[in-house]
């Protein structure tokens, strides 16, 4: 299914990627659209043209310039040129179009793009925090299994999964269940998180100190035992509050931003700094403590996300099948005309896409 916008008017003539020096091939899309580029260029970026060309060492004549027809429509296809050819903009401005990036990384895939790969790749991780589900979905569907990793993790920082996006009609209702038993999973391991690893990293902070005359609020709320790591801990009753607190928003939230939420953090503080006992380090010594937790917490989802997400992605491979059986005579590559009929160069990317049991 294509993603891109649905293509504009095209120019008359064939469109010029780069002007100079003169264009070698004619690169024509499934709409229509024919681009003039250059083959050294697409050689360095892919071993697909690269071995694709080389086939075709044959040069038509002078006056003519091979073509080649593809399966992306004009929009993906110029993305991808734009990604390929080193301008002084080397990374296009297709930020705000989600739809023409995905594709854009589609044919950079199946081409074996590599480096164009990874950029659009960047800029699709950059689009997490407002696209998240709408990549999640995407990525099920053509069994891309890093990307559904990435998109499903950032979608913890969501208090709640955003509303459905178009793209979840394209996939299975079980890798919608996938999202929803991966989410549960990850605020189960957050909210239970014990503290072993206090008893010998912040076992002296003041939050845990025993002894000391406590005034203010941090007096009238006291202090609990804790047990950590196999030691009994006298805990300061508003880290205790902070941390209830924070274990709540964990089973909203289950990342590491939920331990570091400005309310709960301030509100520890602000109790600690009526005592005189706890003022002095609590700031430099609670503070040091709420990074901690949230590296732990990062660490419980990732192996949530390591054990859970064993997709049952078939590995993509390409399947390139280069057909001159009925290639007689004068050769399509000498006639100046490559038609798939003759030379196709058959790539498609194979995946289960039923990967969620």
């Amino acid at each position: 299914m294509n993603d891109s916008q649905p293509p504009t008017t095209h120019p008359e003539g064939p469109i010029t990627i780069c002007p100079a020096p003169a264009p070698d091939l004619t690169l024509i899309t499934s709409d229509g659209a024919s681009f003039l580029v250059h083959k050294s260029i697409l050689s360095i970026h892919s071993p697909i043209f690269s071995d694709m060309l080389a086939v075709g060492a044959a040069s038509p004549s002078p006056s003519q310039i091979a073509e080649v027809s593809l399966t992306e429509d004009a929009r993906t296809l110029e993305g991808l040129l734009r990604y390929c050819y080193p301008m002084k903009d080397s990374t296009p401005a297709l930020q705000d179009d989600l739809g023409r990036l995905w594709a854009i990384r589609r044919a950079a895939n199946k081409y074996m793009m590599d480096s164009v790969e990874e950029r659009v790749s960047a800029q699709l991780k950059g689009r997490h925090a407002e696209d998240a589900l709408r990549i999640y979905a995407l990525a099920c569907r053509d069994g891309c299994e890093d990307e559904a990793r990435n998109a499903a993790h950032a979608l913890l920082r969501h208090s709640a999964l955003p509303r459905s996006v178009p793209e979840l009609a394209q996939v299975s209702g079980a890798a919608v269940f996938r999202l929803f038993e991966y989410r549960e999973k990850c605020a189960s391991a957050a909210a239970a998180l014990e503290f072993a690893w206090l008893a010998t990293a912040h076992a002296d902070c003041v939050f845990l100190r025993a002894g000391g005359e406590h005034t203010g609020a941090c007096a009238e709320r006291g202090s609990g035992m804790l047990i950590a790591g196999g030691r009994v801990l006298v805990a300061r009753a508003w880290w205790k509050d902070y941390v209830g607190a924070a274990r709540k928003l964990l089973r909203e939230r289950p990342c590491a931003d939920a331990v570091r939420a400005p309310e709960g953090v301030w509100k520890a503080l602000a109790c600690a700094a009526t005592c005189e006992c706890c003022r002095r380090d609590a700031y430099t010594e609670f503070m040091a403590f709420v990074e901690a937790y949230a590296q732990e917490v990062d660490r419980a989802t990732a192996k949530v996300c390591h054990d859970h997400w064993q997709m049952h992605f078939t590995e993509d491979r390409l399947q390139i099948v280069i057909h001159y059986s009925q290639m007689k005579g004068k050769s399509a590559i000498q006639s100046g005309r490559l038609p798939l009929e003759h030379w196709s160069l058959l790539l498609r990317p194979v995946a289960d896409n039923n990967w969620i049991r």
